[in-house]
């Protein structure tokens, strides 16, 4: 039988049990002590080494551990044992020396740590993330409970916004409260004027903030605009514009109803 010559750009793909007629040129049958990587192909295995005693740790077999990486040089190995009804809570350096967790000298916390009595299987009834220097870990047996402190009564308020402002348009709000109907109606100029200043006035009424602030029924609305206010001011409400986008408020806490409309489809 003759040779077969092939060229093999790398062996990354790791290990395969289809035949070798099916499986890629990258991949092997076997592969013992080796690592496959796209960033630096094939390479052998670290190994592993013995740095120092923990000493005796009881109820090792469930227990939980956590590894907490600050940079390249400096991490910590948490550990978390359990005798049924206590837990002990322990902390070691990379170099296996216990640290002092809450001031105990001894290295670790036993069950003092309130959060973690009832632990029975460390290693499935708590979790643990490292997020910069804080580590938060979670009991499984806890029920979250709720705290007595609540938020602010959100007051009655709303927010439009002059997304987009066209020349010969009627924009349109309308606010009901206390079953008195509030409409502040507001039409931007034609785009043809007699006069240079005429042009002027139809090209500043077609600026959405400028709209916004005429359509703010406690302002006058700007002259410049074709407009119609009926109802009059709306009591105990507030109108404040930021650019295009007004925030109205009930000041004494009375719901109402706002609705908005525009004679371009209300899309603007």
């Amino acid at each position: 039988m003759a040779l077969i010559n092939a060229s093999i750009p790398n062996l990354i793909n790791g290990v395969s049990q289809q035949p070798p007629s099916l499986r890629l040129k990258t991949q092997c049958e076997l592969q013992e002590n080796g690592i496959s990587s796209v960033v630096s192909g094939l390479s052998k295995r670290p190994c592993t080494e013995h740095i120092a005693s923990l000493g005796a740790l009881a109820n090792s077999d469930n227990a939980f551990i956590h590894t907490i990486r600050r940079d390249q040089n400096e991490f910590y190995t948490l550990i978390i044992t359990s005798d049924g009804t206590n837990s002990s809570l322990r902390v070691y350096d990379k170099n296996g020396t216990a640290k002092n967790v809450n001031g105990n000298s001894s290295g670790f916390l036993t069950s003092s740590f309130s959060y973690l009595n009832g632990v029975t299987n460390p290693a499935q009834q708590i979790v643990a993330t490292t997020v910069a220097d804080y580590t938060f870990l979670l009991n499984k047996n806890k029920t979250v409970g709720k705290g007595s402190s609540t938020s602010p009564t959100i007051p009655k308020q709303a927010l439009l916004y002059v997304k987009q402002a066209d020349y010969s348009t009627k924009y349109t709000v309308t606010i009901v409260k206390g079953g008195v109907t509030h409409v502040r109606e507001v039409t931007t100029m034609a785009s043809t004027q007699d006069t240079t200043p005429l042009v002027h006035d139809a090209e500043n009424s077609v600026q959405t903030d400028r709209l916004a602030l005429s359509l703010c029924q406690n302002n006058t609305a700007d002259s410049i605009y074709t407009s119609t206010t009926s109802g009059g001011n709306v009591s105990n409400m507030t109108f404040t514009q930021y650019g295009s986008v007004i925030h109205v408020q009930s000041t004494d806490n009375v719901d109402f109803t706002i609705e908005v409309d525009d004679s371009r489809g209300n899309n603007h």
